[in-house]
């Protein structure tokens, strides 16, 4: 099967005793919209519509594809309560009723006056950009739903999410036995996780998983990042807490520079008595006879992580959580081409070891594939010349590899590779997937704008 899936299926990945929990209430807009607007969210301007949607209601276009999937709900309202039970009744009155809120940030919530009378004031560690502190409205609706549906099932609980809107613990309300709340954190330091959990427990939240977000925000590509027992730590600060279960999301992907810290994590889950050294031993015993080197690589980048990007997270993430950014557009600053070239020489001893199987030396050569894309990637981010940047294209091209991966047309072509193809490999602009120009040209207006 594909290596993903494969990986997954070693790690015991699954779903196990899941609850329904997803963004409840995408198909909403789609059968109710039109009949029933006040279900829905109004906008800043005072239309019950989908963001970005037309304002006139009888558009086609308000109600086309996937516009409502984002739509926040109007949760002051009881017509919205009687739905969601009505529809978990028309279900067969099972013991979960899923009540998580579409994907949508906290700027763009119910503006309505109902709504905007059950929320607290910005609270002194909210950044004014995330509008994260509206919980309280959120924890109502929960607890609205749940007196509801008791009447018919007294055991039956809700599901919703601290997420986006209402990242930020409720500082009024208080969550009601039966619930069980989704803890989708954005922000990655003990000192904010340690805060973030506590005040949903203070609240009540006395059942939660675990779905952090952190794939969105700490990309590694072809970076070695070094952050496995920075995370297997978080981790295990997080099951101290006593969650109910985990949810990593986005996993099982075909990137070599994770799937060291996916394992610890993974493995941590199925026994938590182990500490971070015993399962480092443990991953690096699949490399065989050169595990010893596989073990030193891994310390290596460590090492720079902890002497350099540690104490950034608290510093880059303060106000954006996505650590990604000025990590990779500041990359000259943290990798240098002498750390990349003492991570080859490791490798390069491991591959040489006597008594290292085929199977072995498989394992080792895609560690010492990816290391040779990171140094011709920091190489590139460093010259900023089109000769580096071709160097990097053609390799990628020689291997059938993405010419530009998504975070660096993301991170606004830190490598210069975009610029290049541009200017003298027209084309190839066919075979780059639709969000590289999409980046590039929405960089260009805002240069613009900026004149």
């Amino acid at each position: 099967g594909k290596p993903g899936a494969l990986w997954q299926a070693r790690l015991r990945d699954g779903r196990h005793d899941l609850p329904p929990y997803y963004h409840a209430f995408t198909g909403y807009w789609r059968d109710y919209g039109k009949e029933h607007p006040e279900y829905f969210a109004m906008r800043k301007d005072g239309k019950r519509l989908p963001p970005g949607a037309p304002s006139d209601r009888d558009d086609p276009a308000v109600y086309a594809g996937n516009m409502g999937r984002a739509i926040s709900m109007c949760v002051s309202c009881e017509g919205l309560v009687d739905r969601v039970v009505e529809n978990w009744r028309k279900d067969g009155e099972g013991p979960f009723i899923n009540i998580c809120e579409n994907d949508a940030v906290g700027q763009n919530r119910c503006w309505c006056p109902a709504c905007s009378a059950l929320d607290e004031p910005q609270p002194p560690e909210a950044h004014p950009l995330r509008f994260g502190w509206f919980a309280d409205r959120y924890v109502r609706f929960g607890n609205r739903v749940l007196e509801k549906a008791r009447r018919i099932r007294p055991d039956v609980r809700v599901i919703y999410y601290g997420y986006n809107a209402s990242e930020i613990a409720p500082r009024r309300e208080k969550v009601a036995k039966g619930s069980i709340l989704g803890l989708v954190p954005i922000f990655f330091t003990p000192e904010r996780m340690a805060k973030y959990i506590g005040d949903w427990k203070a609240a009540g939240a006395d059942l939660f998983f675990y779905r952090p977000n952190r794939h969105h925000y700490f990309k590694s590509a072809a970076i070695p990042l070094g952050n496995e027992e920075y995370f297997f730590n978080l981790f295990k600060q997080v099951a101290a807490a006593n969650p109910i279960g985990f949810d990593y999301d986005a996993t099982g992907k075909t990137d070599v520079m994770a799937y060291f810290r996916d394992y610890v994590i993974y493995k941590g889950m199925q026994d938590p008595t182990k500490d971070f050294a015993h399962w480092e031993g443990h991953y690096c015993q699949a490399f065989g006879a050169a595990k010893d080197d596989v073990r030193d690589y891994f310390r290596l980048w460590r090492g720079v992580w902890k002497a350099k990007l540690e104490s950034k997270v608290a510093v880059w993430t303060k106000e954006n959580p996505d650590f990604g950014r000025p990590f990779s557009t500041h990359l000259p600053d943290f990798y240098k081409l002498a750390d990349v070239d003492r991570g080859i020489a490791v490798l390069e001893r491991g591959l040489a070891r006597p008594g290292l199987t085929a199977n072995h030396r498989a394992l080792v050569c895609e560690l010492r594939e990816a290391q040779d894309e990171t140094r011709l990637l920091v190489r590139a981010a460093t010259e900023k010349t089109d000769a580096a940047a071709k160097v990097l294209v053609d390799w990628r091209a020689a291997r059938g590899k993405d010419l530009v991966p998504f975070g660096e047309s993301y991170y606004d072509d830190f490598t210069g590779v975009v610029a290049y193809i541009r200017k003298s490999r027209p084309e190839l602009l066919s075979k780059l997937p639709k969000h590289v120009m999409f980046y590039a040209e929405r960089r260009e207006k805002e240069a613009k704008k900026g004149r």
